[in-house]
Parts: C-alpha cells; sequence; structure tokens
C-alpha cells in the first residue's frame, strides 16, 4: 500500500496532476465568477484550497515541504474566516501570491529542462501562466485590502463597509492587465499600484516570448 509520502514523490501523478490544475484554474477563472456574488467568497476559497493541493503534485521535486506549506495555507484561510481580522486576511493572501509563485517557479524549471514537447510539457507551460495571472490577483487583492484607493475600482466604499467579495473585479483587472488588453475601465492611482500594473504586463509578455520560444527549439531539437 503507497503512503502519502509514496503519492507525493510518485512521478507518474505530474501529468495527470498538471491536467487537473489546468480544469481548476479554468473553472476559478472563467466560470466562477458567473456564479451568484453572495456565494463568490465559498467557490473562489474552495477551488483555490483543491488547486493547493492538486499544484503540489504537478511538480516533480520538493512535494512533501510543499504539501505542508499547503497545508499551513489552508489553517490560515480558515482563521481567517473565523476571525475575520482584515490583517489575516491580507496575510493570507500573501502566502496564496508566494504558495502560487513557488509552484510556477518549479513548473518553469520543469519545462526548461525537458528533453521534448509532449502533453505534460504544454499543460505546465498554460499552468504557469494561468498561476502567474493568479499571482498577480492576488496581488492587486492585498493592495485593495490595505488601500481602497490604490485602483478606482467602482465599489471602493463596499469594500471600506466589509460587503461583498470582489476577487472576481480584481482578477478580472489582474488578467486585464497581464495580458496587456487593458481596457482602461479600472486603472492604478497610487505609485505603487502603477507599478505593480507594469510589473504585470512586462511580465505577461516577458513569458509569452520566453516560453514559445523555449517550446519551438525544443520541438524543433527533438526531430
Amino acid at each position: 500500500m503507497m503512503t502519502i509520502r509514496d503519492i507525493l514523490n510518485h512521478s507518474e501523478t505530474t501529468t495527470i496532476a498538471n491536467f487537473i490544475v489546468f480544469i481548476l484554474v479554468f473553472i476559478t477563472i472563467f466560470v466562477a465568477p458567473l456564479f451568484p456574488r453572495t456565494i463568490h467568497h465559498t467557490v473562489f476559497n474552495l477551488l483555490i484550497t483543491l488547486t493547493y493541493l492538486t499544484a503540489v503534485l504537478s511538480i516533480k521535486r520538493h512535494r512533501v515541504p510543499m504539501f505542508i506549506a499547503a497545508i499551513g495555507i489552508m489553517i490560515v484561510e480558515i482563521l481567517t474566516e473565523v476571525l475575520h481580522f482584515e490583517i489575516i486576511n491580507g496575510l493570507s493572501k500573501g502566502l496564496n501570491a508566494i504558495f502560487f509563485f513557488t509552484v510556477v517557479v518549479f513548473l518553469v524549471i520543469q519545462v526548461a529542462r525537458s528533453k521534448q514537447v509532449n502533453l505534460r510539457v504544454i499543460l505546465e507551460a498554460i499552468n504557469v501562466y494561468l498561476l502567474l495571472g493568479l499571482v498577480f490577483s492576488l496581488l492587486i487583492t492585498i493592495f485593495m485590502i490595505i488601500d481602497v484607493n490604490a485602483f478606482n475600482f467602482p465599489f471602493r466604499d463596499s469594500i471600506i463597509n466589509n460587503t461583498g467579495d470582489y476577487f472576481s473585479e480584481y482578477m478580472y483587472y489582474g488578467f486585464v492587465t497581464f495580458t496587456t488588453l487593458g481596457y482602461g475601465d479600472i486603472v492604478p492611482l497610487q505609485p505603487y499600484s502603477k507599478s505593480l500594473a507594469i510589473l504585470a504586463s512586462v511580465t505577461g509578455q516577458l513569458y509569452v516570448a520566453i516560453i514559445i520560444a523555449m517550446l519551438v527549439g525544443k520541438f524543433s531539437g527533438s526531430k
């Protein structure tokens, strides 16, 4: 019988885990915002929690410490739900961003070290892109927790009164900026939020250029 450690260290789970991460992130970004706003908080928390645990299996190395980190972040999430402190909420979102960014780093390393382009490598490349967008969305959330005037979101009064969950709007602006689409309906107002917007747009462009060049090179070299 396989133990938890054996499962976490089992290399054959990587491709399946990457596919599940893709499905979960896809639902988080494109489907969850369609749910009624009254259940957004529950839906997003559930999806992100499931993504934590599955993302651990999508990487080949350091699965055990990453699993422990995921459990720790889940505990902080529970404390946030129970205590309703803004400080803990900001800490929780910060830990989420750090965790997903760490997963992104590991996945990029896996793509770079791969000998050939296959389904797993393509899924990893896509997951990195989507997870990076989530990282910036979480950073935008933190900025709005710290300062509701960081961006000109139209619902700033509701944020002050702590009514409603607006992660879908933060995610919308995060991906619009990350992809350099830039509709202009929401703009950064403070110097630090402007810097974040610049970082997001530059990161999105650089990642697409670098990863496509890398995948094309690997595909050409495997012929």
